[in-house]
């Protein structure tokens, strides 16, 4: 059986992945910072896209390290 985990804070989630308790663990972020960026930009009167793929990380037990997945600000085409 495989454990897979969400919210990879230090002190627990990547410490159970390097730990060998969980197989991996995922980092999500909040959204906050392209909240901001985004009023900035409605507040400019820019165009903003109307949705955003987020960027996140997975902690793996094999690498026992993060590896980031696609970056932040992206549009996602296929919504959200």
């Amino acid at each position: 059986m495989i454990f897979v985990g969400i919210d990879a804070l230090p002190q627990e989630g990547q410490a159970y992945v390097n730990q060998g308790l969980l197989a991996a663990s995922f980092e999500y972020p909040t959204g906050g910072a392209e909240a901001i960026l985004t009023a900035l930009d409605i507040l400019n009167g820019k165009p903003v896209t109307k949705n955003m793929k987020l960027a996140s990380r997975v902690f793996e037990a094999k690498t026992a390290s993060a590896k980031p997945l696609p970056a932040g600000r992206q549009q996602n085409a296929g919504g959200l």
